[in-house]
């Protein structure tokens, strides 16, 4: 394969790394010091996504769960979300937004659909579709990539 054509998707690749800073170039004037990936957390227990348990924070950032649990202390030391024991099963936590969580959503949910939706003029809609199913392909492919050196390495 031509090693040009590898490190024009490696450094592609790597320049994703970007979206949280031109997130929070986007959102200067904010009045607490939030990443997107926050935003997205607490709009999900505003939203009640991960009661259910069918989603779950681990899996919507496909990070660990120890990722997710400092994720989550982080956030409740800035006084964003309370977790408690979940009486009815004490291996769950209860997540709830603090009012501080609260304004931070309403503050920044807006703030990430208008980056998003600006995104996706000037993308297109239909470029915007052919990203979302060739990242998704391309991950699912880093994904058996990833299993089989895990594989090859236990052998």
């Amino acid at each position: 394969m031509e090693q040009d054509l590898l490190n024009q998707m490696i450094h592609s690749v790597f320049r994703f790394k970007q979206i949280e800073t031109a997130f929070r170039a986007f959102c200067p004037n904010s009045r607490e010091n939030v990443s997107i990936v926050e935003v997205f957390v607490l709009k999900g227990i505003k939203d009640h996504a991960f009661d259910s348990g069918e989603l779950t924070i681990p899996d919507m950032l496909c990070i660990s769960r120890a990722a997710v649990s400092q994720m989550l202390g982080v956030m409740e030391q800035k006084g964003f979300i309370t977790r408690d024991i979940n009486k009815a099963n004490r291996r769950k936590r209860l997540l709830a937004l603090t009012p501080k969580g609260n304004a931070v959503v309403e503050e920044q949910e807006q703030k990430v659909m208008e980056l998003l939706s600006g995104i996706v003029d000037q993308f297109g809609e239909t470029k915007t579709k052919q990203f979302i199913k060739l990242s998704n392909h391309f991950m699912d492919i880093l994904e058996k990539q990833k299993w089989k050196c895990r594989s090859a390495a236990g052998s």
